[in-house]
Protein backbone atom coordinates (compact mmCIF):
# COMPACT_ATOMS: atom_id res chain seq x y z
CA UNK A 1 0.00 0.00 0.00
CA UNK A 2 2.54 2.32 1.06
CA UNK A 3 4.95 1.46 -2.53
CA UNK A 4 1.78 2.85 -4.29
CA UNK A 5 1.25 5.61 -2.72
CA UNK A 6 4.69 6.51 -3.12
CA UNK A 7 4.45 5.98 -6.58
CA UNK A 8 1.37 7.58 -7.10
CA UNK A 9 2.39 10.85 -5.75
CA UNK A 10 5.54 10.59 -7.94
CA UNK A 11 3.24 10.43 -11.16
CA UNK A 12 1.19 13.15 -9.68
CA UNK A 13 4.37 15.31 -9.18
CA UNK A 14 5.87 14.03 -12.83
CA UNK A 15 2.57 15.13 -14.22
CA UNK A 16 2.33 19.00 -12.62
CA UNK A 17 6.36 19.24 -13.50
CA UNK A 18 5.11 18.72 -16.84
CA UNK A 19 2.06 21.13 -17.01
CA UNK A 20 4.58 23.42 -15.41
CA UNK A 21 7.34 22.82 -18.49
CA UNK A 22 4.87 23.16 -20.77
CA UNK A 23 3.43 26.63 -19.58
CA UNK A 24 7.46 27.81 -19.22
CA UNK A 25 7.87 26.82 -23.36
CA UNK A 26 4.32 28.13 -24.21
CA UNK A 27 5.64 31.57 -21.95
CA UNK A 28 9.25 31.44 -23.79
CA UNK A 29 8.38 30.85 -27.14
CA UNK A 30 6.58 33.86 -28.83
CA UNK A 31 4.72 31.87 -31.56
CA UNK A 32 3.09 29.03 -29.60
CA UNK A 33 2.75 31.74 -26.70
CA UNK A 34 0.66 33.96 -29.64
CA UNK A 35 -0.92 30.56 -30.86
CA UNK A 36 -2.41 29.77 -27.92
CA UNK A 37 -3.56 33.24 -26.98
CA UNK A 38 -5.01 33.46 -30.10
CA UNK A 39 -7.00 29.73 -29.84
CA UNK A 40 -8.11 31.48 -26.36
CA UNK A 41 -9.32 34.89 -28.18
CA UNK A 42 -10.87 33.54 -31.08
CA UNK A 43 -13.75 32.77 -29.73
CA UNK A 44 -14.62 36.60 -28.68
CA UNK A 45 -14.72 37.31 -32.46
CA UNK A 46 -17.48 34.74 -33.78
CA UNK A 47 -20.94 34.38 -32.37
CA UNK A 48 -22.15 30.80 -31.49
CA UNK A 49 -18.42 29.82 -30.16
CA UNK A 50 -17.88 27.75 -27.58
CA UNK A 51 -16.66 29.46 -24.15
CA UNK A 52 -13.25 30.40 -23.97
CA UNK A 53 -10.99 28.90 -21.19
CA UNK A 54 -10.12 32.06 -21.10
CA UNK A 55 -13.27 32.53 -18.84
CA UNK A 56 -12.16 29.87 -16.54
CA UNK A 57 -8.78 31.05 -16.30
CA UNK A 58 -8.79 34.63 -15.82
CA UNK A 59 -10.87 37.25 -14.14
CA UNK A 60 -13.62 39.53 -14.94
CA UNK A 61 -12.22 42.72 -16.66
CA UNK A 62 -12.96 46.13 -15.19
CA UNK A 63 -15.19 48.33 -17.31
CA UNK A 64 -14.95 51.86 -16.92
CA UNK A 65 -16.44 55.05 -18.65
CA UNK A 66 -14.29 57.39 -19.02
CA UNK A 67 -13.35 60.90 -20.45
CA UNK A 68 -10.36 62.51 -22.55
CA UNK A 69 -10.16 66.01 -24.30
CA UNK A 70 -10.93 66.45 -28.25
CA UNK A 71 -12.27 68.83 -30.86
CA UNK A 72 -12.29 71.34 -27.60
CA UNK A 73 -14.63 69.27 -25.47
CA UNK A 74 -14.89 66.23 -23.07
CA UNK A 75 -15.57 63.50 -24.99
CA UNK A 76 -16.51 59.94 -23.85
CA UNK A 77 -15.14 56.53 -24.11
CA UNK A 78 -14.88 53.20 -22.99
CA UNK A 79 -12.64 51.68 -20.91
CA UNK A 80 -11.92 47.74 -20.56
CA UNK A 81 -8.45 46.10 -19.20
CA UNK A 82 -7.03 43.49 -17.08
CA UNK A 83 -7.89 44.22 -13.16
CA UNK A 84 -4.31 43.88 -12.59
CA UNK A 85 -2.15 46.96 -11.69
CA UNK A 86 0.54 46.28 -14.55
CA UNK A 87 0.58 47.79 -18.44
CA UNK A 88 -0.96 46.42 -21.25
CA UNK A 89 -0.69 46.95 -25.16
CA UNK A 90 -3.92 48.87 -25.80
CA UNK A 91 -5.84 49.80 -28.79
CA UNK A 92 -8.00 52.81 -29.61
CA UNK A 93 -11.14 50.78 -31.57
CA UNK A 94 -13.87 53.02 -33.94
CA UNK A 95 -17.30 51.12 -35.40
CA UNK A 96 -17.77 53.74 -38.07
CA UNK A 97 -20.43 55.60 -39.01
CA UNK A 98 -23.78 55.44 -36.08
CA UNK A 99 -22.09 52.83 -34.00
CA UNK A 100 -24.09 50.82 -31.65
CA UNK A 101 -22.05 51.37 -28.60
CA UNK A 102 -23.89 49.04 -26.42
CA UNK A 103 -23.91 46.20 -28.81
CA UNK A 104 -23.35 42.75 -26.90
CA UNK A 105 -20.97 41.58 -29.99
CA UNK A 106 -18.82 45.13 -29.06
CA UNK A 107 -19.09 44.11 -25.21
CA UNK A 108 -17.90 40.38 -26.26
CA UNK A 109 -15.40 41.25 -28.32
CA UNK A 110 -13.68 44.01 -26.07
CA UNK A 111 -14.02 41.68 -22.98
CA UNK A 112 -12.59 38.70 -24.95
CA UNK A 113 -9.36 41.39 -25.51
CA UNK A 114 -9.15 42.39 -22.09
CA UNK A 115 -9.01 38.99 -20.81
CA UNK A 116 -6.52 37.98 -23.17
CA UNK A 117 -4.51 41.15 -21.73
CA UNK A 118 -4.89 44.43 -24.07
CA UNK A 119 -6.32 47.32 -22.61
CA UNK A 120 -9.15 48.71 -25.38
CA UNK A 121 -10.34 52.00 -25.68
CA UNK A 122 -13.69 52.87 -27.79
CA UNK A 123 -14.08 56.01 -27.95
CA UNK A 124 -17.73 57.85 -28.46
CA UNK A 125 -16.74 60.53 -30.76
CA UNK A 126 -19.51 63.09 -31.82
CA UNK A 127 -19.69 62.80 -35.63
CA UNK A 128 -19.86 59.56 -36.17
CA UNK A 129 -22.17 59.11 -33.39
CA UNK A 130 -24.31 61.32 -35.77
CA UNK A 131 -23.80 59.91 -38.47
CA UNK A 132 -21.67 62.31 -39.90
CA UNK A 133 -18.41 62.30 -41.93
CA UNK A 134 -16.21 65.10 -40.85
CA UNK A 135 -12.21 65.58 -40.61
CA UNK A 136 -12.30 66.57 -36.93
CA UNK A 137 -12.91 63.01 -36.17
CA UNK A 138 -9.59 62.43 -36.77
CA UNK A 139 -7.92 64.90 -34.41
CA UNK A 140 -10.48 62.99 -31.88
CA UNK A 141 -8.31 59.78 -32.83
CA UNK A 142 -5.32 61.23 -32.39
CA UNK A 143 -6.65 62.89 -28.84
CA UNK A 144 -7.36 59.58 -27.80
CA UNK A 145 -4.04 57.86 -28.58
CA UNK A 146 -2.27 60.42 -26.57
CA UNK A 147 -4.64 60.06 -23.93
CA UNK A 148 -3.27 56.32 -23.74
CA UNK A 149 0.19 57.42 -23.61
CA UNK A 150 -0.91 58.53 -20.29
CA UNK A 151 -2.87 55.70 -18.70
CA UNK A 152 -1.23 53.92 -15.84
CA UNK A 153 -2.71 50.66 -17.29
CA UNK A 154 -1.72 51.69 -21.21
CA UNK A 155 2.09 50.65 -21.86
CA UNK A 156 3.19 53.52 -24.07
CA UNK A 157 5.48 51.44 -26.50
CA UNK A 158 2.09 48.98 -27.47
CA UNK A 159 -0.65 51.74 -28.25
CA UNK A 160 -2.58 50.55 -31.64
CA UNK A 161 -5.73 51.47 -33.93
CA UNK A 162 -8.35 48.78 -34.63
CA UNK A 163 -10.91 50.12 -36.96
CA UNK A 164 -13.94 49.39 -38.64
CA UNK A 165 -15.56 50.22 -41.73
CA UNK A 166 -15.19 54.28 -41.77
CA UNK A 167 -13.38 53.74 -39.09
CA UNK A 168 -10.64 51.72 -40.60
CA UNK A 169 -10.20 55.10 -42.74
CA UNK A 170 -10.24 57.68 -40.25
CA UNK A 171 -7.76 55.53 -38.08
CA UNK A 172 -5.21 55.35 -40.99
CA UNK A 173 -5.13 58.76 -41.20
CA UNK A 174 -4.92 59.47 -37.30
CA UNK A 175 -1.89 56.92 -37.90
CA UNK A 176 -0.38 59.33 -39.86
CA UNK A 177 -0.49 61.97 -38.17
CA UNK A 178 3.24 63.27 -37.42
CA UNK A 179 2.55 63.84 -33.65
CA UNK A 180 2.08 60.17 -33.17
CA UNK A 181 2.75 58.70 -36.38
CA UNK A 182 6.38 57.50 -35.11
CA UNK A 183 4.64 56.14 -32.03
CA UNK A 184 1.76 53.94 -32.95
CA UNK A 185 2.48 50.02 -32.86
CA UNK A 186 0.09 49.14 -35.28
CA UNK A 187 -3.10 49.83 -37.17
CA UNK A 188 -5.78 47.24 -37.71
CA UNK A 189 -7.94 47.98 -40.81
CA UNK A 190 -10.60 46.15 -41.23
CA UNK A 191 -13.57 46.55 -43.91
CA UNK A 192 -12.63 50.58 -44.51
CA UNK A 193 -11.73 52.17 -47.76
CA UNK A 194 -9.13 53.73 -49.50
CA UNK A 195 -10.13 56.83 -51.44
CA UNK A 196 -13.24 58.85 -51.03
CA UNK A 197 -13.55 59.72 -54.65
CA UNK A 198 -13.37 55.70 -55.49
CA UNK A 199 -15.83 54.80 -53.13
CA UNK A 200 -18.01 57.27 -54.23
CA UNK A 201 -17.55 56.29 -57.75
CA UNK A 202 -18.46 52.71 -57.13
CA UNK A 203 -21.29 53.77 -55.31
CA UNK A 204 -23.02 55.82 -57.73
CA UNK A 205 -22.49 53.54 -60.61
CA UNK A 206 -22.39 49.78 -59.06
CA UNK A 207 -18.86 49.45 -60.51
CA UNK A 208 -15.10 48.91 -59.09
CA UNK A 209 -12.14 48.70 -60.36
CA UNK A 210 -10.01 45.29 -60.02
CA UNK A 211 -6.69 45.05 -61.72
CA UNK A 212 -7.61 47.37 -64.23
CA UNK A 213 -10.90 46.03 -65.47
CA UNK A 214 -14.21 47.21 -63.98
CA UNK A 215 -16.50 44.77 -62.56
CA UNK A 216 -19.98 45.30 -61.40
CA UNK A 217 -20.63 45.40 -57.72
CA UNK A 218 -24.15 45.72 -55.68
CA UNK A 219 -23.81 48.18 -53.09
CA UNK A 220 -26.03 47.97 -49.95
CA UNK A 221 -29.58 50.35 -51.16
CA UNK A 222 -29.33 51.78 -47.18
CA UNK A 223 -25.41 52.72 -48.02
CA UNK A 224 -26.36 54.50 -51.04
CA UNK A 225 -29.32 56.67 -49.63
CA UNK A 226 -26.71 57.20 -46.93
CA UNK A 227 -24.16 58.46 -49.40
CA UNK A 228 -26.79 60.82 -50.86
CA UNK A 229 -28.13 62.04 -47.65
CA UNK A 230 -24.33 63.24 -46.77
CA UNK A 231 -23.86 64.99 -50.07
CA UNK A 232 -26.95 66.31 -50.41
CA UNK A 233 -26.64 68.22 -47.05
CA UNK A 234 -24.07 69.52 -47.82
CA UNK A 235 -24.87 71.69 -50.36
CA UNK A 236 -25.00 75.52 -49.00
CA UNK A 237 -28.29 76.58 -50.88
CA UNK A 238 -31.65 75.04 -49.08
CA UNK A 239 -33.94 74.43 -52.19
CA UNK A 240 -30.92 72.70 -53.47
CA UNK A 241 -30.84 70.42 -50.64
CA UNK A 242 -34.71 70.11 -50.99
CA UNK A 243 -35.02 69.48 -54.14
CA UNK A 244 -32.68 66.76 -54.35
CA UNK A 245 -34.21 65.21 -51.16
CA UNK A 246 -37.45 65.12 -52.90
CA UNK A 247 -35.84 62.95 -55.46
CA UNK A 248 -32.83 60.97 -54.26
CA UNK A 249 -33.76 60.53 -50.93
CA UNK A 250 -37.74 60.29 -50.82
CA UNK A 251 -38.33 58.83 -54.67
CA UNK A 252 -40.31 61.75 -55.71
CA UNK A 253 -40.38 62.53 -59.53
CA UNK A 254 -39.21 65.53 -60.77
CA UNK A 255 -39.58 67.41 -63.56
CA UNK A 256 -36.71 68.97 -65.80
CA UNK A 257 -37.83 72.36 -65.44
CA UNK A 258 -37.61 71.74 -60.98
CA UNK A 259 -34.00 70.50 -62.28
CA UNK A 260 -33.46 73.47 -64.33
CA UNK A 261 -33.81 75.48 -61.12
CA UNK A 262 -30.47 74.07 -59.12
CA UNK A 263 -27.80 76.08 -58.52
CA UNK A 264 -24.49 74.58 -60.35
CA UNK A 265 -22.99 72.92 -57.10
CA UNK A 266 -26.63 71.48 -56.22
CA UNK A 267 -26.43 70.23 -60.14
CA UNK A 268 -23.22 68.78 -59.77
CA UNK A 269 -23.94 66.49 -57.06
CA UNK A 270 -27.28 65.74 -58.99
CA UNK A 271 -25.32 64.72 -61.73
CA UNK A 272 -22.70 62.78 -59.69
CA UNK A 273 -25.23 60.85 -57.87
CA UNK A 274 -26.79 59.63 -60.38
CA UNK A 275 -23.87 58.96 -63.07
CA UNK A 276 -24.08 55.58 -64.19
CA UNK A 277 -20.21 55.31 -65.94
CA UNK A 278 -17.42 55.18 -63.97
CA UNK A 279 -15.35 57.84 -66.65
CA UNK A 280 -18.01 60.24 -65.96
CA UNK A 281 -18.35 59.26 -62.75
CA UNK A 282 -14.44 60.47 -62.26
CA UNK A 283 -14.70 63.81 -64.59
CA UNK A 284 -17.56 65.00 -62.24
CA UNK A 285 -15.88 64.72 -59.09
CA UNK A 286 -13.10 66.87 -60.49
CA UNK A 287 -15.08 69.74 -61.53
CA UNK A 288 -16.08 69.51 -57.11
CA UNK A 289 -15.30 73.39 -55.77
CA UNK A 290 -11.49 73.28 -54.05
CA UNK A 291 -12.91 73.25 -51.33
CA UNK A 292 -14.52 69.50 -51.28
CA UNK A 293 -11.64 68.65 -53.33
CA UNK A 294 -9.23 68.98 -50.24
CA UNK A 295 -12.07 67.92 -47.76
CA UNK A 296 -12.08 64.60 -49.61
CA UNK A 297 -8.83 64.33 -49.70
CA UNK A 298 -8.42 64.70 -46.05
CA UNK A 299 -10.64 61.81 -46.21
CA UNK A 300 -8.86 59.61 -47.89
CA UNK A 301 -5.99 57.34 -46.70
CA UNK A 302 -4.51 57.41 -50.29
CA UNK A 303 -3.31 61.07 -49.03
CA UNK A 304 -1.23 59.93 -46.54
CA UNK A 305 -0.01 56.16 -47.20
CA UNK A 306 3.25 57.33 -47.57
CA UNK A 307 3.46 58.59 -44.32
CA UNK A 308 2.67 55.66 -42.52
CA UNK A 309 5.56 54.07 -40.58
CA UNK A 310 4.05 51.14 -38.17
CA UNK A 311 2.83 47.99 -39.11
CA UNK A 312 -1.11 47.86 -41.05
CA UNK A 313 -2.89 44.52 -40.67
CA UNK A 314 -5.79 44.39 -43.59
CA UNK A 315 -8.66 42.72 -43.72
CA UNK A 316 -10.94 42.66 -46.03
CA UNK A 317 -14.43 40.09 -47.07
CA UNK A 318 -14.39 39.66 -50.79
CA UNK A 319 -18.79 39.80 -50.24
CA UNK A 320 -18.62 43.07 -48.66
CA UNK A 321 -21.96 45.73 -50.26
CA UNK A 322 -20.79 48.21 -48.18
CA UNK A 323 -17.61 49.25 -49.11
CA UNK A 324 -15.52 47.51 -52.30
CA UNK A 325 -12.98 45.24 -50.90
CA UNK A 326 -10.69 46.26 -53.67
CA UNK A 327 -9.99 49.37 -51.43
CA UNK A 328 -8.42 47.52 -49.25
CA UNK A 329 -6.21 45.77 -51.94
CA UNK A 330 -5.20 49.46 -53.66
CA UNK A 331 -4.30 50.22 -49.75
CA UNK A 332 -2.26 47.21 -49.15
CA UNK A 333 -0.65 47.94 -52.53
CA UNK A 334 0.41 51.42 -51.88
CA UNK A 335 2.11 50.91 -48.19
CA UNK A 336 5.72 52.15 -47.47
CA UNK A 337 7.76 48.97 -47.75
CA UNK A 338 8.36 46.87 -44.79
CA UNK A 339 4.87 48.65 -43.37
CA UNK A 340 2.55 45.45 -44.44
CA UNK A 341 1.84 42.82 -41.42
CA UNK A 342 -1.04 41.03 -43.00
CA UNK A 343 -3.29 41.01 -45.68
CA UNK A 344 -6.28 38.77 -45.91
CA UNK A 345 -9.39 38.63 -48.18
CA UNK A 346 -11.72 36.36 -46.80
CA UNK A 347 -15.80 35.49 -47.18
CA UNK A 348 -17.13 35.40 -43.60
CA UNK A 349 -18.61 38.39 -43.13
CA UNK A 350 -21.71 40.84 -43.33
CA UNK A 351 -19.03 43.69 -44.37
CA UNK A 352 -17.85 43.95 -40.37
CA UNK A 353 -20.31 41.61 -38.84
CA UNK A 354 -19.87 38.00 -38.34
CA UNK A 355 -22.58 36.76 -41.24
CA UNK A 356 -24.70 33.61 -40.82
CA UNK A 357 -22.85 30.35 -39.52
CA UNK A 358 -19.40 31.32 -40.03
CA UNK A 359 -18.48 28.07 -38.80
CA UNK A 360 -19.67 25.91 -41.58
CA UNK A 361 -16.93 27.87 -43.82
CA UNK A 362 -13.62 26.00 -42.37
CA UNK A 363 -11.21 27.41 -44.60
CA UNK A 364 -11.92 31.14 -43.75
CA UNK A 365 -12.30 30.69 -39.93
CA UNK A 366 -8.87 29.03 -40.59
CA UNK A 367 -7.65 32.16 -42.64
CA UNK A 368 -9.44 34.33 -39.82
CA UNK A 369 -7.12 32.74 -37.17
CA UNK A 370 -4.24 33.52 -39.25
CA UNK A 371 -4.62 37.16 -39.28
CA UNK A 372 -5.43 37.40 -36.11
CA UNK A 373 -2.51 35.39 -34.62
CA UNK A 374 -0.14 37.46 -37.00
CA UNK A 375 -1.57 40.65 -35.05
CA UNK A 376 -1.03 38.67 -31.50
CA UNK A 377 1.91 37.34 -32.09
CA UNK A 378 3.53 40.73 -33.23
CA UNK A 379 1.67 43.29 -30.66
CA UNK A 380 2.89 40.78 -27.87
Amino acid sequence: MLGWAVRFTSRRWVVLGLALLAVAVIALVPWLSAALRTVFLFPYFLPAAPPSPLEALTPEPVRERVQFEALDSPIPASLYRPPDAGTHPALVVSLGLLPDYDSPLLDRFAEGLARDGFLVFIPRTPYLSQGKVDVREIEAFVEAFRYLQQHPHADPSRIGFAGFSLGASLMTLAAADPRIRDEVALVSFFGGYYDARDLIMAMTTQTLENDGQLEFWRPEESTVLHLRRLLIEGLPEEADRHLLGRALLEGEPVATAELASLSSEGRLVYDILTADDPAESRALLAQLPAAAQRELDALSPRSVVSELRTKVFILHDRADAVVPWVESRHLTRALPPGTLGRYTEIRLFEHVLPGENPWSATGEVAKLFAHLYAMVLFLG
